[in-house]
């Protein structure tokens, strides 16, 4: 599984893209309550808070309890209300390299008790917090990435840890007048702080590569689906695929008529050094407003800033990319008529050793953007030092 810890600051906000309360299947009466038993022998499968007088139960439910040790998978916390609603309030301080939620404290623990490492994820930035309302109709999830929780990962058999802690109360409700009345407001309850603690077990499997290629298809198609929930999920999981068996599945979400989806392409593209991949950045490179549906757009200005953003994000793209003619594709996009393209290339030239890139520093000493050409000079000010 590959891989790569903090909360420097929130914000209310709209949730991440993974928080729903879209149905998910029903408890097991196993794990009705608290300190039920679960195959790992200890693990806690679900905790029941009582809220104002009323059940909210949380449990952790992987999406499969075995898989292979470089399968992607989501484990999903999810609150539920046992009777009547409850609103709880969640938060997602997962603005890092990883977008891991640091509240969401997630390990495998081995046979033995022994946690694995957690990968560090970088500097926190803060993230979100906002309230759903959980119901016995519509439950609340959180989706985690398993990929991000662990490196070092073996086959063998684990028990997932998780840790976190949320705030839940009764919700503001107004009931119906009876006659001659006005319509009666009853006040939500006051906020509850909820210590979570649950555990659940799963089996890791030796990597098989067919089972393994299947997987990886198996995102692709549904990556490039009509469902967008669902596609963006297999998006994000097939970026946890660091397998070039994923590079045509990548390059088809690439040309899918829709920004968020190319952008996460084009981020993953740059990391393969392959030839299908670095044609991928190129075509983006160029990347035209009538790519993109008009649909999605107010109007025509956001439509080509949206354009402009994904051209940017190819070339940044090449100045990464590990491909062999990936800096000869980006010299090519030097004069190119955004500024923000011109100074990556800039950059990346600036790395460059040889008569040829000090050369290609002057004339950008000649450029049109006054920040372009300061910029060239602090470069050619460097060398000669």
């Amino acid at each position: 599984m590959v891989v790569a810890g903090g909360i420097l600051g929130c914000s209310r906000s709209s949730p991440p893209p993974r928080s729903t309360n879209r149905a998910v299947a029903p408890l097991d009466a196993a794990s009705a309550g608290p300190g039920a038993a679960s195959d790992a022998g200890s693990g806690v499968a679900a905790s029941r808070f009582q809220v104002g007088g009323r059940a909210l139960v949380a449990s952790l439910r992987p999406d499969r309890s075995r898989f292979m040790v470089s399968e992607p998978v989501y484990a999903r916390v999810v609150f539920e209300a046992a009777t009547e609603p409850v609103e709880v309030e969640l938060s997602w301080m997962g603005r890092n390299s990883l977008g891991r939620p640091e509240n969401y404290r997630l390990t495998f623990r081995d046979a033995q008790g022994r946690s694995l490492p957690v990968p560090d994820p970088g500097p926190q930035m803060g993230g979100n917090t906002w309230s759903v309302t959980a119901t016995q109709d519509a439950p609340v999830r959180i989706s985690l990435r398993l990929a991000t929780y662990v490196t070092g990962l073996t086959p063998g058999r684990y028990t997932l840890h998780l840790e976190t802690a949320v705030r839940a109360r009764t919700p503001q409700v107004r009931r119906p007048p009876r006659p001659g009345e006005l319509p009666n407001t009853v006040a939500a309850s006051q906020w509850q702080d909820l210590a979570v603690t649950l555990e659940a077990p799963v089996e890791v499997l030796a990597d098989d590569p067919a089972a393994l290629g299947a997987v990886i298809d198996g995102l692709g198609r549904r990556a490039v689906a009509d469902d967008y929930d669902d596609a963006r999920e297999a998006v994000t999981l097939l970026g946890d695929a660091r397998d070039p068996r994923a590079i045509p599945h990548w390059v088809s979400v690439a040309q899918y008529p829709e920004y968020e989806r190319r952008f996460n392409a084009l981020t993953a593209l740059r990391r393969f050094d392959d030839p299908r991949a670095l044609a991928a950045l190129v075509r983006a490179a160029a990347t035209e407003p009538t790519e993109l549906p008009a649909a999605g757009y107010t109007n025509g200005e956001l439509r080509a800033q949206s354009a402009r953003a994904l051209r940017q994000t190819a070339v940044h793209g090449l100045a990464e990319s590990p491909c062999a003619g990936a800096y000869e594709a980006l010299l090519a996009r030097q004069a190119d008529p955004d500024q923000e393209v011109r100074l990556t290339v800039l950059h990346r030239v600036a790395r460059s050793t040889g008569p040829e890139a000090a050369a290609l520093l002057e004339r950008f000493t000649r450029d049109a953007s006054p920040t372009i050409q300061a910029e060239a000079r602090r470069y050619l000010a460097e060398r000669r030092r």
